[in-house]
């Protein structure tokens, strides 16, 4: 399966004057370009973490059914 996402190095950051969000965003797009976490329950750092290592998680799963199946 190809990954068809946003292109480049993903990232998770909290902006100096954020508010309680959170972007998500690759060397190939702008502030946010991924996604934007906000801090309604807490977590919004863990929710970035999370979304930002998507990629590498995909990958990670394709290796594993090439080896087993």
């Amino acid at each position: 399966m190809e990954f068809k996402g946003t292109e480049g190095d993903w990232r998770a950051f909290k902006p100096e004057d954020s508010n309680g969000y959170v972007y998500v965003d690759s060397d190939k797009t702008s502030q946010g370009g991924v996604a934007t976490c906000y801090n309604h329950m807490g977590n919004a750092i863990e929710d970035a973490k999370l979304i930002a290592a998507a990629p590498e998680l995909l990958d990670a799963l394709q290796e594993m059914k090439n080896i087993f199946y």
